[in-house]
């Protein structure tokens, strides 16, 4: 009976050799564990922060293309603009009014304005209706398009803004028509013509004026 209490001590030394030598591994395996977490969470971290700076460079580029089509966008515009300024207004139509009213006593003739709106007949020719927007008109024997332009811009070779003629007071074949017109390089001309007849070609035959007065004054009144 004594034998007992001596192998019950010495079982329970046994058990406590093994209970101690089982801890470290726990503890080896409980580090591997907390080793290896922490290795995850610095790459999860770096991912995170890579991830945000690729947001940044993305955001960054895009702004910057945004401000480029933008400003591209606003200078494009700005060019239209500038290119479709307007050269006959109103205020320009009234000057070349006066100037011609004291440039045909000058010459000893009256002259009348016409457009659109108050069309002239030269010879049996409606000249807006017919000349003008038909295109039956020819500079220096060459046609040209010609268009009747309110603010001296188009495409047309002669964008025409004004016409004066004293069709109504001089005599048959005396009478002249003139045109106020910006060439296709926008230069003011003033155009002339005496046909009283028609031309084998349907046209109206124009040619530059020579009267250096008068072109002279139109240039002035497009340059003011």
């Amino acid at each position: 009976m004594r034998k007992w209490p001596t192998l019950l001590i010495i079982m329970m030394g046994i058990a406590g050799l093994m209970t101690g030598c089982q801890k470290p591994a726990e503890n080896a395996d409980a580090h591997k564990i907390k080793y290896a977490l922490s290795k995850d969470e610095k790459a999860e971290r770096a991912s995170a922060t890579s991830s945000t700076s690729e947001n940044s460079d993305a955001a960054a580029s895009s702004d910057g293309e945004d401000t480029t089509s933008t400003s591209s966008s606003s200078s494009a515009s700005s060019s239209s603009q500038k290119a479709e300024a307007a050269v006959w207004t109103a205020a320009k139509a009234q000057a070349l009014h006066d100037f011609v009213m004291t440039w045909e006593k000058s010459m000893g003739q009256q002259y009348q304005e016409y457009g659109p709106t108050n069309d002239l007949k030269f010879y049996g020719m409606p000249i807006y209706a017919d000349a003008i927007q038909k295109n039956k008109i020819a500079v220096n024997d060459q046609p040209v398009t010609v268009a009747w332009s309110k603010d001296g811009t188009g495409a047309a070779q002669y964008k025409i803004v004004a016409m004066y003629s004293d069709a109504a007071t001089a005599r048959y074949a005396a009478q002249h028509l003139y045109l106020f017109a910006l060439d296709a390089t926008g230069q003011p001309v003033v155009l002339i013509t005496m046909q009283n007849q028609g031309m084998p070609d349907g046209r109206l035959h124009f040619k530059p004026t020579a009267n250096s007065a008068l072109a002279a004054g139109f240039a002035r009144v497009i340059a003011d």
